[in-house]
């Protein structure tokens, strides 16, 4: 999703910016790949597409930080953080699950 806004009042104009932002399902999948090999001994392995674990419209910036929460073995929900490390490339870096 790509945004941008223009408000122009009087003698003052105001741009914002085109933000980008991820896409929900791939952003879950992606976060997911990264725990499963950074991770395996995490007790995650999947997630229900029907309650996605990582959150809506994060933006594709730099120093963006975040959390997904998926559901570990028995049920109990693991907390991802994850961090925008490049806005271009939208490369992410994990951190440990924790409960």
């Amino acid at each position: 999703m790509i945004l941008t806004i223009a408000l122009i009042s009087g003698n003052a104009s105001v741009r914002v910016e085109q933000l980008r932002t991820f896409d929900r399902v791939e952003l879950s999948n992606a976060v997911l790949d990264l725990v499963v090999e950074q991770h395996p001994d995490s007790g995650i392995s999947s997630f229900s597409h029907s309650s996605l674990p990582c959150p809506a419209s994060v933006a594709v910036k730099s120093g963006v930080k975040f959390t997904c929460a998926f559901a570990g073995e028995g049920g109990l929900k693991k907390k991802v953080p994850v961090t925008v490390k490049d806005t271009y490339s939208a490369e992410l870096e994990i951190g440990a699950p924790t409960e």
